[in-house]
């Protein structure tokens, strides 16, 4: 018996249960894919048995730290490593089975202390005689989960039986046939257009200015219909011709005179014409599903069986989640019931009065940039009544509740802030987090653990990785009608222009900025930067005509008519010069991030970059005019000098630049350089700006651009290193170490040019090169080829991968360039928690990706196995395969920090760290899947290099998954490209096939000619 229960703690189990984790999320993504995040919720998330597994993953764990005795110091990493995780797994167990969280809406000059669970609960009240019964039970229905809720009881005692039998996740109300109902009938109006009106018996409605009722009392409808049983009649204050299916023209009735109204006819009444489309004598309201391509509401409604004493009722409840529920009440007998679907109402021990709802648009748009509120915080029982600000990535903390900014309501006077609850298992989540990185840190000092093992088998390039890791850690034209001459635009780029941080810059800087943004590359057809910049200024009717923008999204086609791949900016206005996308984009800001389609997110992607371009065409990027007077040093913009908007209202320098547009399109190079001066001259009155020679000096970085040319560079030295790394074990001459040392010497003229890259930004920017994403990973790309030229006398192979190592590192770093911040982010991403999680989270990619080739390439060599080769094959390949090991490892490490790092954001942002979003998913998938290949040499049957090298390299399909297929097949907030058409190429299926047959064969040799002896347990 004990021998089976150790079984619970064993490695094997663990890589069972392992497998089963990672299958289940993956399936949980496609379900959320295909029908919704409730349906992933109701399926796996949220039941009983998906709680089992972490229990039983969570014994697993604690089960190995005591039977591999982890509390001894020398295994201290991998007690701290298991500790972490049974601590994140308790905070969200804490978070699941404690804490809370929901909405709380308030208006403008209101106060509440109430939210919204985020939960739906199905609650009911019966009453029999005077007693009554209640209950409430949360429920996750879906069209998948309809029979979620299930209700026993007495009342008066008599036994009472409540089931869900059917969930409609999309509703519509209409009347059906039912005895015991009214009357109701639908007719068609044409004049213009056509306008269908239902009329239930006792109600008018206003059609084209005329009121037309049924069965009213009164007279007081301009056409009134009465029915009378089977048959309705219809009495108007003209004359009436019943027109024939041929057109001809039947009876006529006079003005007052009774028309009897027959289905199938049309009926003419001067300019209108009208036929009826339904008649029923008997009818009731009734929830029903609304059909496939009809707009239905955006609740759901639950289908109940009531039984009670005999007796069998169906009873439709409307409702959904973040909800209060709208009561339905009835009688069976003499059993009264009330049932609500919705949200529960939280009483919170405090109130939050709105003062203010501020929306910050764009200058000259309608979209939202950012949105807060202004809250005055009203505790009695503190003595407590101050006023608060809430806005994305400024939460406001009291007594346990954080409240976050989430969504505001479409007048704009009211706010609609997320609340959560849950300060234990947020901190117990936060401090499992800091043991992990903890545990990361240590295991690269402490002696005994996998990593040094392995580092001692292949030390120098082991030193190189460790290098890597601790520098890491620590830093985190010719004139044409589209464009001006290149020398006029050349000495544009000069002039100086304040950004919206407050930065001086040349206009050479913005105008690379607005290329990349606008065009997503790095220059636009044969123009330079300042060509575009200053063409889009002077000649915009020509740009608005440009396709400049990609459009991916179906829907977005069909919503604005075009369907190329590209629009113009004209493209995007209506014939009155409105923007076609203005209500579509509002409505995708004011929801909330969790609740954003891939429509939302493909059209604020759009909005941005149509906002970048008419900021530079309305003047209002073009900030380039000193303010005397004004706040901060803030200098004017084209459009505010235009607009009389500077604080000088003598200042006429404006006139000058829109004489400089006229000289330019006039041809007249003498008034263009003279103009030109006088703008030089007026921004030098400003003494703040920084020296002519750090401008040029920004100019010649500018138009250098080195670092993409480095990547290219290191990329192909790095892949011909390698190579001749290879030559020279297996076929060993002179020649080869000659070419590998001019490689060497290029790869180190290389590193200098890149430090005087790096030194020109320090001295442009004043601070070190490592303040954001970009500069992280130009810097993260410079330390890594440095610790291969310092490694390279004792290993080849470290100067080979490193050079390859920094080729990734900069064509991440590029990635992240082509989006500039020229146009206020979108308020989520306004946070620096951000991009510390996306630099990590890529540095893990760019390592799991090298670890990947290097399978990749020991794969290829078991292949090419021969009896004559095969031991310089087995040295090299227990070479790459330790360094595999080590960059695998880092890679995870990376990978792992980063996912987590991703929670912290999340928790600042909207208040939840992990939501199960596809996106973070499948990058937790892919920490699990590393985790496995990690752990392979602790089970039987999956040890050795082969094994190893095979599970490395078929493993970066996660990471492939996790970075382009969620965005392509799944969805949720971080996917940019869902919706998009996308065919999988039908090439991929002959790769995939070639690397199968390579990786049979190649096991087929391996087998014969290295056959594997046992492995040994290594911790």
């Amino acid at each position: 018996m004990l021998k089976k229960l150790s079984f619970l703690v064993s490695m094997p189990f663990m890589a069972v249960l392992m497998i089963i984790l990672i299958v289940v999320l993956a399936l949980a993504t496609f379900m959320e894919s295909a029908y919704s995040t409730q349906t992933a919720w109701a399926v796996f998330y949220g039941t009983h048995w998906f709680e089992v597994l972490m229990v039983l993953i969570g014994i697993n764990l604690v089960g190995v730290m005591v039977k591999q005795k982890f509390f001894r110091r020398k295994k201290i990493v991998v007690l701290l490593f298991h500790l972490s995780f049974i601590l994140i797994l308790v905070g969200a167990a804490i978070t699941r089975f404690i804490s809370y969280e929901g909405n709380m809406h308030i208006r403008e000059n209101q106060a509440s202390n109430v939210m919204l669970s985020s939960n739906a609960y199905i609650d009911v009240v019966l009453e029999v005689n005077g007693e009554t019964s209640t209950s409430s039970r949360k429920v996750m229905l879906t069209d998948l989960t309809p029979k979620d809720y299930r209700m026993n009881t007495n009342v008066g005692g008599e036994k009472v039986k409540i089931k869900s039998t059917e969930y409609l996740s999309s509703i519509v109300e209409q009347y059906i046939a039912s005895p015991g109902g009214e009357p109701y009938m639908q007719v068609m109006l044409v004049t213009e257009r056509q306008t269908s009106v239902g009329l239930p018996s006792g109600t008018t409605q206003e059609v084209n200015g005329m009121t037309i009722g049924l069965n009213l009392e009164d007279a007081s409808a301009m056409i009134n219909f009465y029915s009378q049983g089977e048959m309705i009649l219809m009495t108007a204050p003209f004359a009436v011709t019943q027109v024939q299916m041929g057109g001809e023209e039947g009876e006529e009735f006079a003005a007052g005179e009774s028309v009897p109204i027959r289905e199938n006819t049309l009926y003419a009444l001067g300019n209108m014409r009208m036929a009826l489309q339904t008649y029923m004598p008997s009818a009731r309201k009734q929830i029903v599903r609304a059909q496939s391509g009809e707009m239905g509401s955006h609740q759901g409604a639950v289908k109940l069986e009531m039984k009670y004493m005999g007796m069998i009722s169906e009873v439709y409840v409307p409702g959904l989640a973040r909800l209060v529920g709208r009561p339905v009440q009835g009688t069976m007998g003499n059993l009264k019931y009330t049932i609500s679907y919705g949200s529960r109402e939280i009483m919170v021990p405090f109130s939050l009065f709105l003062k203010n709802f501020e929306v910050e648009r764009y200058p000259g748009s309608n979209s939202p940039s950012s949105f807060a509120s202004d809250v005055v915080l009203q505790d009695p029982e503190m003595g407590i009544q101050e006023d608060r600000r809430i806005f994305m990535n400024n939460v406001l903390k009291h007594r346990g509740y954080r409240f976050y900014q989430a969504s505001y309501d479409k007048d704009e006077l009211g706010t609609i802030l997320s609340v959560n609850r849950d300060r234990t298992g947020t901190f117990v989540t936060y401090l499992g987090y800091l043991v992990l990185i903890a545990g990361m840190i240590v295991a690269l000092f402490v002696p005994g653990t996998r990593f040094a093992m392995i580092a001692r088998k292949s030390a120098p390039v082991a030193r190189t990785i460790v290098l890597i890791m601790l520098l890491l850690g620590g830093s985190l034209s010719l004139f044409s009608q589209e464009v001006p001459p290149n020398d006029v635009a050349k000495d544009f780029g000069h002039l100086w222009v304040q950004d919206k941080g407050g930065r001086f810059e040349p206009m050479n800087t913005l105008s690379n900025e607005v290329v990349r943004k606008i065009t997503k590359h790095a220059h636009y057809k044969s123009y330079s930067s300042d060509q575009v910049l200053l063409g889009m200024i002077l000649y915009p009717e020509v740009w608005q005509l440009k396709e400049l923008f990609k459009v991916k999204h179906p829907e977005l086609h069909r919503l604005t008519g075009y369907s190329g791949e590209m629009v113009s900016f004209n493209d995007m206005m209506d014939s009155t010069g409105s923007y076609l996308l203005s209500e579509l984009v509002n409505e995708a800001y004011a929801k909330q991030v969790t609740m954003q389609t891939e429509l939302d997110r493909e059209l604020i992607k759009l909005d941005d970059r149509l906002n970048a371009f008419y900021l530079v065409q309305s003047g209002g990027l073009i900030r380039i005019f000193p303010d005397e007077g004004a706040e901060n040093n803030r200098w004017a913009s084209l459009s505010e000098a235009m607009m009389g908007q500077m604080n000088d209202k003598e200042d006429s320098i404006s006139n000058v630049f829109l004489n400089y547009l006229s000289a330019i399109q006039m041809g007249d190079s003498r008034a263009v350089g003279i103009y030109m001066d006088q703008l030089h001259e007026n921004q030098l009155r400003d003494e703040i700006l920084p020296s002519e020679s750090k401008k040029n000096m920004e100019i010649l970085y500018n138009k250098i651009n080195i670092f993409p040319k480095l990547a290219e560079f290191y990329g192909i030295f790095g892949i011909i290193m390698m190579i001749l790394s290879f030559l020279v074990v297996f076929k060993p001459r002179k020649l080869y170490d000659v070419l590998f040392r001019i490689g060497v010497i290029h790869l180190a003229v290389a590193l200098v040019i890149h430090t005087l890259a790096l030194a020109i930004r320090w001295y442009i920017s004043g601070h070190a090169p490592m303040s954001n994403g970009y500069e992280s990973m130009i810097f993260v790309a410079w330390v890594t080829l440095l610790a291969g030229l310092i490694f390279v006398k004792r290993s080849g192979y470290a100067l080979a991968l490193t050079a390859i190592l920094a080729a990734l590192s900069l064509m991440v770093a590029g990635m992240s360039n082509m989006n500039p911040e020229i146009t206020n982010l979108v308020p989520v991403l306004k946070s620096p928690w951000l991009t510390i999680h996306v630099a990590v989270i890529m540095a893990g990619y760019g390592f799991l990706g090298l670890a990947s080739i290097m399978g990749l390439m020991n794969i290829t060599l078991y292949a090419i196995l021969t009896p004559s080769n095969k031991t310089k094959m087995e040295e090299v390949i227990l070479q790459v395969t330790n360094v595999n090991h080590l960059t695998l490892i880092v890679g995870l490490y990376f990978m792992t920090a980063g996912v987590f790092l991703g929670g912290v954001w999340a928790n600042e942002s909207w208040g939840r760290y992990w939501g199960w979003d596809p996106k973070e998913t499948w990058a937790l998938i892919t920490v699990l899947v590393y985790a496995f290949v990690t752990h392979m040499h602790r089970i039987p049957g999956l040890r050795g290099r082969f094994a190893y090298n095979l599970a490395s390299f078929i493993s970066y399909s996660s990471v492939m998954m996790t970075y382009f297929g969620v965005n392509y097949f799944l969805g949720g907030m971080h996917s940019y490209a869902s919706g998009s058409s996308f065919k999988v190429p039908m090439w991929s299926y002959g790769v995939l096939l070639l690397l199968t047959g390579l990786s049979v064969f190649a096991f087929t040799r391996q087998q014969k000619l290295l056959p594997e002896k046992s492995v040994q347990n290594e911790s």
